[in-house]
């Protein structure tokens, strides 16, 4: 395997870890939260985020028809999903959904789905501010909007993504707004991961990875080093 596609996996392996913690914290961050990760998401969501995972690494390997019909199963799922999870399963589900339409180069509508991601995330947080944790990757939605336009090869759209995430990074611009209007800052999600008192369901270097800006801006800078290969070029390692 190669280096660019080790560190890809590494960091996409990251972020699915990166989730799982975030729902043990939210267990640990209250009564509130812990009642609905033990109602809802052990037995319910478990099933429809295996199935959004299930479906991204079939497309990852090629296998765009096969991960369609995975992310098809899920939308019909979403109709008899209890209310209380709808956010979270619409992030996993559009998420995914941007990216087999990224993969079947129909880039309008997989931006407008990420567009539904990113609402998502703001929504669930609204309702269940145990759910803070959720923000802590929307920033990575400024990247794939970024790979987006860097297909339609629409560059100075794609530089725009990529300064809002260094924005994002930098604190000084929202990861989201609320439907309040109330903002959310890196900081405010790191605050929250680092008020959390910690039990033995989640070691204390899962924390430290989820509030690590050297490790977020190591893996960000190196998916917009990776924007900027033209595409169908190859660039050799040293």
């Amino acid at each position: 395997m190669s280096p660019v596609a080790a560190t890809s996996q590494q960091a996409s392996a990251a972020q699915i870890q990166d989730l799982d913690s975030i729902f043990r914290l939210a267990a640990l961050s209250g009564p509130e939260g812990a009642a609905w990760v033990g109602e809802f998401l052990a037995p319910e969501a478990c099933r429809s985020l295996s199935r959004s995972r299930r479906a991204i690494g079939l497309l990852r390997q090629g296998r765009i028809e096969a991960g369609r019909r995975q992310l098809d199963l899920l939308e019909a799922e979403m109709s008899g999903l209890h209310p209380d999870l709808l956010e979270v399963v619409q992030r996993a589900l559009y998420s995914a959904r941007a990216y087999q339409l990224y993969r079947e180069d129909d880039l309008e509508r997989a931006d407008a789905a990420l567009g539904l991601a990113d609402e998502a995330v703001s929504r669930a947080i609204a309702k269940r501010p145990f759910l803070m944790g959720l923000a802590n990757h929307s920033y990575d939605f400024c990247l794939q909007r970024a790979r987006i336009a860097r297909k339609s090869w629409r560059w100075d759209e794609m530089s725009r993504h990529i300064e809002r995430g260094r924005g994002i990074l930098d604190n000084r611009v929202p990861i989201c707004r609320l439907a309040d209007g109330k903002e959310i800052f890196v900081s405010s999600v790191d605050e929250f991961f680092r008020s959390i008192s910690l039990d033995d369901t989640v070691a204390p270097q899962e924390v430290a990875d989820l509030v690590d800006d050297e490790r977020r801006r190591f893996l960000f800078e190196y998916a917009v080093r990776e924007n900027y290969v033209l595409p169908g070029f190859v660039v050799p390692l040293p």
